[in-house]
């Protein structure tokens, strides 16, 4: 066990560690406190001797987007990278998963995607699996991942064409409306600034490339298939209307 803010506990963490995976949560923490921890990490992974580390930033964190939880995590793999460390950097862009977690309500976050990106501009997304996938990878094959920086995305939808994918497995559309999104840069400015880049610039991974070196990365279908609503959905149409009905 480790504290990412107590420097002591880290090093007592890393002692005798081949490798260290390492993200930090902006939106628990803030700005500061992120590139705080990334960087007192970084430094006891220097002075343990860390082989391999293994950090996951984002998906454009190198393109100067003034997003602000992109930019802290570009703070860090400079940072990282001045210390000489071992390094690989994982580059991810939206989560798959964001459709499916209980801390955002499903037709809010369609909601809010349809109204930033429109019909038209496509979203990119990748599984977390993947990315702990691709993690392990890395360090199963160092000599090949050291030194680099990996896009990952599996995939990239406009939100219609997410829709109907979803539709397909999960057997009904999501519920999402038109909703204006400047409220939520009044509830969160960081969001807010998020939602801006994503209508205007968003991710430009070439998911082709990233396919050729890791070809299992989620489809957004194959996604679907392995979450609990398109199963418990393939379960109710085989199931007898009439117990439906009684619940």
């Amino acid at each position: 066990a480790g504290n990412l803010n107590d420097r002591e506990s880290l090093d007592r963490a890393l002692a005798g560690a081949y490798g260290v995976f390492a993200v930090q949560n902006f939106w628990e923490h803030g700005p500061d406190a992120e590139v705080r921890q990334g960087k007192l990490l970084g430094n006891a992974a220097k002075a343990a001797g860390i082989a391999h580390f293994v950090y996951t930033s984002v998906g454009a964190a190198e393109r100067n987007t003034g997003v602000t939880h992109y930019e802290t995590k570009w703070q860090i793999e400079e940072y990282l990278r001045e210390l000489s460390l071992p390094l690989t950097v994982l580059r991810p862009v939206f989560f798959m998963d964001l459709f499916n977690d209980p801390k955002y309500p499903a037709p809010a976050a369609w909601s809010l995607l349809a109204s930033a990106l429109g019909n038209e501009k496509k979203l990119q997304m990748v599984a977390v699996d993947d990315i702990g996938s691709v993690a392990a990878l890395a360090f199963a094959r160092p000599d090949e991942y050291i030194g680099q920086a990996v896009e990952l995305a599996g995939d990239e939808l406009t939100i219609p064409q997410a829709a109907a994918a979803y539709r397909n497995i999960v057997g009904r559309s999501p519920c999402y409306l038109s909703i204006p999104t400047w409220p939520v840069g009044l509830l969160n400015r960081h969001a807010g600034i998020g939602i801006r880049w994503l209508r205007a610039e968003g991710w430009h991974t070439n998911i082709a490339q990233a396919r050729a070196r890791h070809p299992n990365l989620h489809t957004f279908e194959r996604w679907l298939l392995s979450q609990k609503i398109g199963q418990t959905s393939k379960r109710r149409k085989r199931s007898n209307p009439t117990k439906l009905l009684q619940g």
